[in-house]
């Protein structure tokens, strides 16, 4: 069939309307971004934890003077909003070295070498975190159970406490005393079928002695007991250990706790009831607060890959609770963040992660955060320092623009070490000044500090991350 042409000047006047019609809209999408962007800068973007609007400033660029022979570089870009903290910026000291977990290796960043160090960990799993004791041993399970001693790596090679059928079972926790004399961990099969183990050892000039076997439980038998930390001691002396129910899946985290009498061999009180998350669980450095979630919730895992998949799906707590607690139980639980109910939509709610307590055990940082109701469900996180007496509210921080943020360990009094996407950072709580450490390459988890020198510390002994 033969296609009709309609006329050259009809042609020439359609195209006329078309390039009107796109300046039109071209012009209409400009003044929109406009208004948008005037409205969103009166807008709070999410709620703090007593209700107050937060509003997120434009990100400005920290820039950070070097310090002679530091590695401590210079940000890109601040991973807080608005405007740089008062104040100079947080140091890491020449003495202490900062050890952490990155992809499937464990690392020390001091600030006189150019790039951070591998320690050597052989048959390191990253399925357990590792626990680092203040007098410079590093407790790391795998292929089995491992103890290293990081001052003298040079010289001495890490002790093999336990070893594992690793074709058919995970150690799925662990913990040390403060004395770092004794070791407590926890023994899984991959696949559900078979038994719960938990096990001790004692370590001695010459090594370590021959596992011993506390308790054993078919492991299809709910709760399913994997070790949280150190309670105080029992009336032996011994330290008492505290369990929690991790549903099954081995160094997952779990629900409820409960004390164990490793010299009795049997399960204490019940700490906290099963129905209460772990997610988020800390214990103070002098243990004898407990920071816990009474209500926890699922939120949706980032599809843009800013939230690492063992994280982002994950429960969360929606409110934040300390307790004093003793051999006889928990005492009357404080609240520092209240459960939300009846929120208009999934955005308003607010979420905890990674509590810890300031080394005299008085106060409690920890990272509250929102989710967007869409797709890619990015987050948006502020820095909260509490009174664990809840005498006053507690205080923010820091609001980020990072999409993930974690808090590490406190460096001193008032600063801080975090993750923030792909980098490690120092924050001094009083000035929300900020240092970038190091430059990651992917997602990595603080441990602890090292004390990078031959003379212990005068605390020697597990620093509160061995109790956690």
């Amino acid at each position: 069939m033969r296609q009709i042409q309609r006329p050259r000047r009809f042609r020439r006047r359609g195209w006329i309307i078309l390039a009107a019609f796109l300046l039109a809209a071209l012009l209409a999408s400009v003044a929109g971004a406009i208004v948008t962007n005037l409205h969103a800068q009166e807008q709070s973007h999410y709620q703090s934890a007593v209700g107050t609007p937060v509003f997120v400033p434009t990100p400005t660029p920290t820039h950070t003077p070097l310090a002679p022979g530091s590695t401590i570089g210079l940000p890109p870009l601040s991973p807080i909003s608005g405007p740089s903290g008062k104040g100079t910026p947080p140091r890491l000291p020449p003495d202490i070295g900062v050890i952490y977990t990155s992809q499937n290796g464990i690392y020390l960043l001091k600030n006189d070498t150019a790039e951070p160090e591998q320690l050597n960990t052989p048959g390191y799993d990253p399925l357990v975190a590792p626990l680092l004791t203040n007098d410079g041993r590093l407790l790391y399970a795998g292929a089995g159970l491992y103890l290293a001693d990081l001052l003298h790596s040079d010289t001495t090679p890490p002790l093999q406490i336990a070893s594992i059928n690793t074709a058919t079972q995970v150690i799925a926790s662990m913990t040390i005393s403060p004395d770092g004399q004794q070791v407590f961990w926890s023994v899984e099969p991959h696949d559900g079928n078979g038994t719960i183990s938990l096990y001790e050892a004692t370590i001695t000039a010459t090594g370590a002695t021959q596992p011993r076997q506390l308790y054993s439980q078919p492991a299809n038998i709910c709760p399913c007991y994997m070790i949280f930390g150190l309670g105080g001691p029992a009336a032996d002396g011994m330290p008492t250990l505290l369990l929690t129910d991790n549903l099954g899946t081995p160094a997952d985290q779990g629900t409820g706790l409960w004390s164990f009498d490793p010299t009795q061999q049997q399960i204490g009180p019940e700490v906290l009831a099963e129905d209460q998350g772990q997610a988020p669980l800390a214990l103070s450095p002098d243990r004898t607060q407990l920071a816990f979630a009474p209500t926890t919730g699922e939120v949706p895992e980032p599809t843009d890959n800013s939230v690492p998949s063992q994280i982002g799906s994950d429960p969360y707590g929606n409110s934040l609770s300390v307790t004093s607690w003793n051999t006889s139980g928990p005492g009357n639980p404080i609240t520092i963040v209240s459960p939300q109910t009846d929120v208009h939509n999934f955005s308003a709610y607010h979420w905890i992660t990674s509590p810890v307590f300031s080394p005299d055990s008085q106060s409690l940082a920890y990272i509250q955060f929102s989710s967007d109701d869409t797709g890619p469900y990015d987050r948006h996180s502020t820095l909260y320092v509490a009174s664990v007496d809840n005498s006053s509210p507690p205080v923010p921080v820091a609001i980020f623009s990072a999409r993930l943020v974690e808090l590490g360990t406190w460096l001193d009094s008032h600063t801080l070490l975090l993750y923030a996407d792909g980098g490690l950072y120092a924050l001094d709580t009083h000035t929300a000044a900020i240092s970038l450490l190091s430059v990651v390459p992917a997602y990595s988890q603080i441990i602890g500090l090292l004390h990078v020198t031959e003379q212990p510390p005068v605390n020697s002994g597990c620093q509160p991350q061995c109790a956690r």
